[in-house]
């Protein structure tokens, strides 16, 4: 994994992240995204983790350019990017590509996996005719599928095997830095383990860097360098993940990982114990002046509910809680 201290700034960061959706019927907006910042350094895997709607995907789509995001800033290599893919240049785009959830609808019926290779190598390197054929097997090759499925199209194909094409597609711009937006979360449990560690194998093979989005926290801890943890669009925890893990000090955080099935008494051991919440309260919260994690919290205290907690710097941990007020660091 590459630091500080063998690279001059991360390869992507994330700076205060908004991204804000109309509600029909309504005036006031979704805020999906509130505040959020990352950075993946070189070679590095960040992992960010929360349960379905605390703000994952609309991290991953904004960082790409899917979506303008309603304040904050995306860079590259310490250069801010334009708010839209539209906006960035051939290159920019190169660098960063996206592996989406459901490979089905990722990849067009009517093109063989042949022609939906061909247009990336196009647009990004130039490449046609035997050049082109030559790297489209060659990519084929690098997500271990035989070069006879580039006359295929995506309905012939498992479900794993049209992931594989997309890995294969995001992989034919020669990118630096890919966005993995639960890649195996559509797939059976018996691939999903063989995704795995083709992407692992990827990774070491291309040098490259991930930005990995999940819900499954015992992943992260398998795979990620850092963890990102988000509840209701916030970040509430984030780290290296072995600090993360040994020392879990967000509630939220703990929750997770107390819920992750184990089979040894060893492994039951290390789990954190959360206290059960006798039952969640229907208090209002204000958005940005109270925890939103404060009905389910074991440990809420009054404050929680009436002030916004800030990040605490606790060595190389950030966490958003008021229990941590009195530790030494500094506040952000």
């Amino acid at each position: 994994m590459a630091t500080s201290d063998t690279a001059a700034r991360p390869l992507l960061e994330v700076r205060g992240l908004h991204q804000n959706f109309a509600v029909a019927g309504s005036r006031e907006p979704k805020r999906a995204v509130i505040g959020v910042s990352l950075a993946v350094w070189p070679g590095e895997i960040v992992g960010v983790v929360g349960e379905s709607g605390s703000g994952k995907s609309t991290i991953a789509r904004s960082v790409v350019g899917l979506y303008r995001p309603s304040e904050g800033t995306v860079l590259l290599d310490g250069t801010p990017l334009p708010p839209t893919a539209r906006q960035r240049s051939r290159e920019q785009k190169r660098r960063l590509q996206m592996v989406f959830q459901n490979p089905a609808a990722a990849l067009n019926p009517r093109r063989s996996i042949g022609q939906a290779l061909a247009l990336p190598l196009h647009i990004h390197r130039g490449l046609r005719g035997a050049a082109a054929r030559a790297e489209i097997e060659r990519l084929l090759g690098l997500v271990e599928l035989p070069a006879v499925f580039a006359g295929r199209h995506p309905a012939a194909l498992s479900g794993g095997q049209r992931q594989r094409v997309a890995i294969a597609r995001a992989l034919s711009a020669g990118p630096d830095l890919l966005i993995l937006d639960e890649p195996t979360s559509a797939l059976d449990v018996s691939v999903q383990a063989k995704m795995i560690d083709l992407l692992m194998g990827l990774k070491a093979q291309l040098g490259l860097s991930y930005l990995f989005i999940t819900h499954d926290i015992s992943l992260v801890r398998t795979i990620a360098d850092r963890v990102v943890v988000l509840y209701q669009g916030r970040v509430q925890e984030s780290g290296p993940t072995k600090a993360v893990f040994s020392e879990p000090r967000h509630p939220y955080t703990r929750l997770l990982i107390s819920a992750v099935p184990v089979v040894t008494e060893e492994e039951a051991a290390l789990q954190p114990h959360v206290p059960p919440v006798a039952h969640a309260s229907k208090r209002p919260l204000a958005p940005d002046a109270s925890c939103a994690f404060a009905p389910r919290c074991p440990q809420a205290m009054e404050r929680c509910w009436t002030e916004l907690p800030p990040l605490y710097r606790i060595k190389d941990v950030e966490v958003r809680c008021f229990l941590h007020e009195e530790a030494l660091g500094d506040r952000r």
